[in-house]
C-alpha cells in the first residue's frame, strides 16, 4: 500500500471492531515479491506477506508512519519467515480511492478516514485468524532527531519551500505530487512534501527512528543524493550507485541544510503477547 494513513491506537474502543465484509488468508505459493494494494471499491490484498508485515500495516503510528522492525517485539520466529496471501473486501470505501497510485500529500480527507478504517479491519482479521494479542509500550531507545544544520537557519541548495496544493492538483488532473520518487539507489526527489515525511523517508536510510525536530512547517521540494548502505543494495556492484557520493549524514547537511542528531527518547513499541498460525481458507 503506497499511502500511509494516520494510525489508530491499539487499545480497544467502546464501539464494535470494524471488520472486512469477506476475507481469505492462505499460505503464499512460490517465491515472489511482497505486495500490498488497496484498490477502488475497497479490495485489500497482501501478497507474500509475513505476519510482521501485516502487523506493520495494521498498527501504524498516529503520525501515519509504519513501525520499523525494532518497534515490533515479541512473538515466535515464524512471524518473520512464514508468508501469507490475504484478500479482503471492505465496505464503504470511496469510489476514487487508489492507494497504490496516490502520493501521501495528495490523499483526500475522506480517503485518509477510509484507510484508517481498513487498518482497524485488518486488526480484527489478525485477532480472529491469527489470535493476535498485542499492546503498546513507550521505551527509551536510541534514535535520531532531524534538525536544522545551520545556525542562521538557512536551508540547503536542494531544499525549497512551495505552496502547491497537491489535492487540488490531483482533482484538476495535473499529475502527482505530495510524495517521493526514487530515481536510483541513494537518489530521491520529493515534490511538495513535509519535514515529517522527510524524517520518515530517512528512517529507511539509517534504519532507526527519526523524529522531526526542525520546527519547519509547510511543504517543500527536495532532491537528495547519497551513497546507500551496502545492506540496502543488491548483491554485487551497482552501476547506478556513485562511489563518490557522500554518506546520508553528509548529504543532508550539504544538500538540504539539515542534520541528524543522536538522541534517546520514548519510542512507541508494539509488544506481541500471543499469536497462532492461521487455518487456511
Amino acid at each position: 500500500m503506497a499511502v500511509p494513513a494516520r494510525g489508530q491506537s491499539p487499545q480497544a474502543s467502546a464501539q464494535p471492531a470494524p471488520q472486512f465484509e469477506a476475507a481469505s488468508v492462505k499460505p503464499s505459493a512460490g517465491i515472489r515479491e511482497r505486495a500490498f494494494d488497496l484498490s477502488p471499491g475497497g479490495r485489500f490484498a497482501a501478497k507474500n506477506a509475513t505476519l510482521r508485515d501485516l502487523v506493520q500495516m495494521a498498527y501504524a503510528l498516529p503520525s501515519g508512519r509504519l513501525r520499523l522492525d525494532a518497534q515490533i517485539v515479541g512473538g515466535p520466529a515464524w512471524i518473520n519467515s512464514d508468508r501469507f496471501d490475504v484478500v479482503a473486501k471492505a465496505e464503504g470505501m470511496p469510489a476514487g480511492l487508489d492507494a497504490r497510485h496516490t502520493a501521501q500529500g495528495a490523499v483526500r480527507a475522506n480517503e485518509i478516514t477510509a484507510i484508517d478504517q481498513v487498518r482497524l479491519m485488518l486488526r480484527t482479521l489478525l485477532s480472529d485468524r491469527f489470535k493476535l494479542a498485542a499492546h503498546d509500550e513507550l521505551r527509551p531507545l536510541p534514535m535520531f532527531a532531524l534538525v536544522k544544520a545551520r545556525n542562521d537557519g538557512r536551508l540547503g541548495p536542494q531544499l525549497h519551500s512551495t505552496d502547491v496544493d497537491c489535492v487540488a492538483a490531483r482533482d484538476a488532473g495535473k499529475g502527482q505530487c505530495g510524495g517521493f520518487r526514487a530515481l536510483e539507489p541513494g537518489h530521491v526527489i520529493g515534490r511538495v512534501t513535509t519535514m515529517s515525511a522527510i524524517a520518515q523517508l530517512l528512517e529507511g536510510a539509517v534504519n532507526n527512528v527519526v523524529s522531526d525536530s526542525t520546527g519547519l512547517t509547510g511543504s517543500y521540494d527536495m532532491e537528495l543524493h547519497w551513497a546507500p548502505d551496502q545492506l540496502q543494495r543488491p548483491a554485487g556492484p551497482d552501476p547506478a550507485v556513485n562511489p563518490d557520493a557522500p554518506s546520508i549524514f553528509a548529504a543532508l547537511q550539504e544538500q538540504l541544510g539539515l542534520k541528524l542528531e543522536s538522541v534517546k527518547g520514548p519510542v512507541d513499541v508494539l509488544v506481541i503477547d500471543h499469536v497462532e498460525k492461521p487455518t487456511p481458507d
